[in-house]
């Protein structure tokens, strides 16, 4: 196997180990956005906020539409789900508030192009038709 495909296979393991959620860790109650700081890396979190599935993007902010970038509290999601997969998003973006619960990991060079401050592994995202509360 060449270098450069042990080194991709490394990562991908990597990605992925940092982002494995422990099934009996705790989940916490909702989080606030402006909670996230205070929050444990690697905690098991539920929040509630606008959720965005298109090309290149698969976020959720606290506030619709997402700032993109510019809010430094929007977070990467990493679904479970097909939810965020390319095929899926290019044919039909999704954009609603949502309930996302997954493990947070937060520190520089998150999500897309390292854009991010705050991810959330393994995510289950639940679609939800009204504003959070």
């Amino acid at each position: 196997m060449s270098s450069f495909k042990s080194a991709v296979l490394v990562s991908i393991f990597v990605v992925f180990s940092a982002c494995h959620l422990d099934r009996h860790q705790q989940e916490m109650d909702g989080v606030a956005f402006e909670q996230l700081g205070d929050v444990a890396d690697g905690s098991a979190v539920r929040l509630c906020g606008w959720f965005e599935a298109a090309y290149e993007t698969c976020s959720l902010s606290p506030s619709r539409p997402a700032a993109m970038l510019a809010d430094p509290r929007n977070i990467w999601v990493m679904p479970r789900s097909e939810v965020c997969a390319l095929d899926r998003v290019v044919k039909r973006p999704v954009a609603s508030w949502a309930v996302v619960t997954g493990k947070l990991r937060h520190g520089e060079g998150q999500g897309h192009l390292g854009g991010y401050s705050y991810s959330l592994c393994e995510a289950d995202v639940q679609l939800i038709p009204e504003a959070c509360p």
